[in-house]
């Protein structure tokens, strides 16, 4: 038995053929998905024909990983543009929630990362098979 003391400031839900550390990282998953889902829709509610500043934020952030994709793997590339976004943002998300005392990182627990190995890797070759690449 360990005798490391965790502290954060969620409580661990008891949840069913997992630990409380376990729990935690769950729970913290779901908190970075209601954090990118929430910010999402106050973005896409606020979007207008004459761009504000966050919207110029966001257009500028797009445009500039469609262009690094564009670069890297061409204009085939393009379609892995949903991945690449959706993990770079949930994997940004993750990792500022550890930053906050109290919080842990759901991306520091093997779990997480190896879900996102076996997603990507899956949707990358789904893609690759499909289209013939």
């Amino acid at each position: 038995m360990s005798s490391e003391v965790e502290f954060t400031l969620l409580p661990a839900l008891p949840l069913p053929g997992l630990t409380s550390h376990q729990a935690l990282v769950v729970e913290y998953t779901w908190l970075s998905m209601a954090i990118i889902i929430v910010s999402l829709i106050v973005v896409i509610i606020s979007l207008k024909t004459v761009p504000g500043a966050l919207q110029n934020i966001f257009e500028m952030v797009v445009s500039f990983i469609e262009g690094y994709i564009t670069d890297i793997l061409g204009e085939k590339g393009l379609r892995y543009f949903p991945l690449i976004i959706t993990a770079l943002t949930f994997i940004l998300v993750a990792n500022y929630i550890g930053l906050i005392p109290g919080f842990i990182s759901p991306t520091a627990n093997i779990s997480t990362t190896a879900g996102w190995a076996i997603v990507v890797s899956f949707f990358t070759n789904m893609w690759a098979f499909l289209k013939k690449v």
